[in-house]
């Protein structure tokens, strides 16, 4: 059986070691300092639902992981673009999760949405941060078990 956290895991991984680059990423529960970056990202695992399926069937997971792309350069929408086309690059993906040193499941990531949520600062008319959300449906396949004999 697969288990989220084998899922979040090897979402998170990934992530880390082949997009992010030097752009700091916070992780949920992950302490770690942005301070005065001029760009960063929010990885999330949001929802993970298992529909009905039979009982013989291997288990299908569906995930929804949601990127958010922050820049600090509100003059120039250049560096949130690329921030985003950086999240974007998820899509397509296929991964093997691992339970207990075992390919458990096979993640794919498609079904992409981008949405811009930066808002404006009410005194000033102008962006202090701007922020994108870059959403991808994750679809989990465990793979079918043997039966022991």
């Amino acid at each position: 059986m697969v288990l989220t956290q084998d899922i979040v895991r090897t979402l998170q991984t990934y992530w880390h070691q082949q997009v992010s680059g030097q752009i700091p990423t916070l992780f949920p529960g992950v302490p770690t300092q942005i301070g005065q970056a001029d760009a960063w990202f929010e990885f999330w695992v949001s929802t993970c639902q298992e529909p009905v399926h039979r009982e013989i069937s291997p288990t299908r997971l569906f995930a929804l992981v949601d990127v958010h792309c922050f820049s600090r350069k509100s003059t120039n929408r250049q560096q949130l673009h690329s921030l985003v086309d950086s999240a974007r690059s998820l899509s397509g993906i296929k991964l093997e999760v691992q339970h207990e040193d075992t390919a458990a499941a096979l993640i794919r990531l498609d079904r992409l949405q981008v949405r811009d949520l930066s808002r404006t600062d009410q005194e000033h008319s102008e962006f202090t941060v701007l922020h994108a959300v870059v959403s991808l449906t994750a679809i989990i396949e465990e793979f079918a078990s043997t039966p022991a004999v």
